[in-house]
């Protein structure tokens, strides 16, 4: 009978409890620290040591403690309701569960009582942050692009090409480009989107002359923050297409008549 009771009102009688008491006791708070792609099982925390629990609460009381959370966490992780260890339940990719953002931190609840006596002893409120690994490099939509430029196309003549990714946080982002060999006849421009993306643009240095080169083949290169840092290139062929003015035209007719 004890073990129904505990089975289905416990739950409702705990919630109540804890309820009350969260406007009448003080809450203990923790802050912890992780890294992404920790292995399942890796150690979080010990909520009973890591709150001080033993200067409040005689050794027989601790004895008795349960730990329990509040509500289910964002995150997937394994608390020891005997000893208060925290462990992680699951592998946590960062890049998913707060893609982009500066900071990435979770919230736990967590209730220490005394079930054998129905007494509530502290809510200890747990701020977690999940630290960035560099763990991606740069990647461009597609490896080579082609484009055609004509030869009479004037220096400031330019095209969007696309531009890389990384999912990592913006420390770990993308944070320089470059165009490679530097001395051909186009240059990268960059301009930063009022949406926070960035356009790029291969831009004419100077007039071609299809006769002296008939095609260019260059590379972008995108750098993240990393130490070194990691990167992702995209292969550009330019091809110069032949540019015949309206003089030509006429005097091609003209020999041939």
């Amino acid at each position: 009978m004890r073990t129904v009771w505990i089975k289905h009102f416990l739950p409702i009688w705990l919630l109540t409890l804890v309820m009350y008491v969260r406007c009448q006791q003080p809450q203990q708070k923790l802050s912890y620290t992780i890294s992404e792609e920790l292995e399942l099982g890796a150690f979080v925390g010990n909520v009973k040591s890591d709150a001080n629990l033993h200067e409040r609460y005689t050794a027989e009381e601790l004895n008795k403690v349960k730990f329990r959370f509040l509500s289910t966490p964002d995150l997937d992780f394994t608390l020891a309701e005997d000893s208060g260890f925290i462990w992680t339940a699951e592998r946590i990719d960062r890049d998913q569960v707060c893609p982009k953002a500066t900071q990435c931190m979770f919230n736990l609840d967590i209730v220490a009582l005394i079930p054998e006596n129905m007494r509530f002893l502290e809510i200890i409120k747990i701020s977690l942050e999940v630290l960035d690994l560099n763990d991606n490099s740069p990647q461009f939509p597609e490896p080579k692009i082609a484009h055609r430029v004509s030869e009479s196309a004037m220096p400031g003549t330019g095209f969007v090409i696309p531009t890389a990714i990384d999912p990592d946080s913006e420390e770990y982002g993308i944070q320089g480009w470059e165009l490679w060999p530097a001395d051909s006849k186009f240059d990268l421009h960059m301009r930063n989107k009022v949406d926070g993306s960035v356009e790029l643009r291969l831009v004419l240095k100077e007039m071609l002359d299809r006769e002296e080169e008939s095609y260019y083949d260059m590379k972008v290169i995108a750098y993240d923050g990393g130490q070194p840092p990691k990167t992702g290139s995209m292969d550009i062929h330019v091809e110069v297409c032949l540019y015949i003015s309206l003089q030509q035209t006429l005097s091609f007719h003209e020999d041939k008549s």
